[in-house]
């Protein structure tokens, strides 16, 4: 594992030094590269999206005011970008504000900006019916006093002396078995573990098809098997 790390931050740094000297180059791909995220996120939620769709919604197109379903999925993927700019504006911060419910609840907030059906921040009060996901999850009434704890995850002593990574999966793991919201807390909570690795200069943590399966089983099973 710590060789696979470091073979990460090798890569990561040379990707670093390249963006740096071809900068003309690499916007584009920094550009495919939050696509890629896009799709891949919403397909582990169980979303097919296709790329029409994503270059649609992004080019600002709009759909009849009948067509709902359209509606909604064009909503997501504006509300993901935005999202995805939101977390890279809190990696750049100096003072790196604390990742706490509060800040949990805000991103929440621009995932589901727009949808009627959706209350902002508000933690889930039953247990989701038809969910993309296999591992247990905290019962409702658990959730506020979980959250209102969640800044204590990162600020362990002996979690700070590990790599960057590990915090990230440990924090993702632990905000997944607690799963806040009745919709969107795998893309919430995946996003906090981006502002973890941004702040340390990774680029966005897409997870590709075939890793799919075992994203899964890793929250079913242990945090290990996330790094």
């Amino acid at each position: 594992m710590v060789a696979s790390l470091m073979d990460i931050d090798r890569r990561t740094s040379e990707l670093r030094d390249r963006a740096a000297r071809y900068a003309a180059i690499y916007t584009p791909i920094r550009e495919r590269l939050m696509l890629s995220w896009i799709y891949y996120d919403q397909a582990i939620e169980g979303v097919a999206l296709t790329l029409p769709e994503i270059n649609g919604a992004l080019a600002g197109q709009h759909r009849p005011a009948n067509d709902r379903a359209t509606e909604h999925t064009f909503r997501v993927i504006r509300n993901l970008k935005t999202a995805f700019a939101w977390v890279d504006s809190q990696a750049a911060l100096d003072s790196r504000p604390r990742i706490d419910d509060a800040l949990v609840r805000t991103l929440h907030g621009i995932v589901v900006d727009g949808d009627p059906d959706t209350v902002a921040g508000s933690y889930r009060a039953e247990i989701p019916l038809h969910r993309a996901y296999f591992h247990e999850i905290m019962l409702p009434k658990a959730i506020p006093e979980a959250m209102a704890k969640i800044h204590e995850v990162l600020e362990d002593p002996e979690l700070q002396q590990q790599h960057p990574i590990r915090q990230a999966a440990t924090l993702h793991f632990d905000l997944m078995r607690i799963f806040p919201f009745t919709d969107h807390s795998g893309t919430v909570c995946r996003l906090i573990a981006e502002i973890i690795l941004r702040r340390h200069g990774y680029p966005a943590l897409v997870i590709p098809a075939v890793d799919r399966q075992r994203y899964y089983e890793a929250l079913r099973d242990n945090v290990e098997k996330l790094n």
